[in-house]
């Protein structure tokens, strides 16, 4: 995660650690291509069956070079811009419903708040970072 040294995915920060893919996107000073991630509704129940984000889900991921000291020196990015690169694509018999997946696209203000202090002071590619404050205040909060 953008050359920070963290041998196992479990030993992130909590600042880090319970981000939703929106939030991720939200303090990421490189752009990525797509995420993959596995989640799928009971077929009985018609529940899912998993809510939480995987990080780490096998499959085959192109990769584009991408300078990421020069890519962003202002974060967050406007919310609006982030939702608009956003598809979600569903492969399966049983569909979830918007209130199925909502989780996964939530956004606390605290969390991106939190996660950006952390990391301008404990990664070298943040610690110039401009925080937008006046972007986070325009949020709804998740929280609210």
């Amino acid at each position: 995660m953008n050359q920070l040294s963290i041998p196992c995915h479990h030993l992130y920060p909590a600042e880090l650690s319970s981000l939703t893919p929106v939030e991720e996107k939200l303090i990421a000073i490189g752009i990525s291509y797509c995420l993959v991630t596995k989640f799928h509704i009971d077929p009985e129940s018609q529940k899912p069956t998993n809510v939480n984000y995987q990080k780490l889900v096998k499959g085959h991921v192109t990769v584009f070079a991408n300078d990421v000291v020069g890519v962003s020196r202002i974060l967050p990015p406007s919310i609006d811009d982030v939702v608009k690169q956003i598809r979600v694509i569903w492969v399966g018999l049983n569909t979830p419903k918007p209130k199925d997946i909502s989780r996964l696209m939530l956004v606390s203000r605290n969390c991106v708040s939190q996660a950006l202090l952390w990391l301008k002071e404990n990664n070298l590619l943040y610690k110039d970072i401009e925080i937008n404050l006046e972007e986070m205040r325009q949020w709804q909060d998740a929280e609210d």
